[in-house]
């Protein structure tokens, strides 16, 4: 089903980055709580997305606070800063 693609060395033996290792075991424990590939598939698809989007709200965070210091409003207040981490697929 294409959830992990894994490189390829000269003998045709399969390379798996540390990435497709962590995707490999989040498979398998899924698969053991009783999902099937498809919907595995679609969680994957889901959780891409969800960090796509994090990182997106991060950036734009970054841009307001930058307008907001350079012009600061008298009815706005600025949240705290949140740590937030996203581990990019790597190809």
């Amino acid at each position: 089903m294409g959830l992990v693609s894994p490189g390829r060395a000269s003998g045709r033996g399969r390379r798996y980055s540390l990435l497709d290792i962590a995707s490999l075991r989040n498979i398998q424990r899924l698969v053991g709580e009783g999902i099937n590939l498809a919907g595995i598939k679609r969680i994957m698809e889901l959780e891409s997305a969800v960090a796509s989007m994090a990182l997106e709200v991060a950036k734009l965070r970054t841009e307001v606070d930058a307008l907001i210091d350079a012009n600061p409003p008298k009815s706005l207040v600025r949240k705290s800063k949140q740590s937030i981490v996203v581990y990019k697929e790597e190809g």
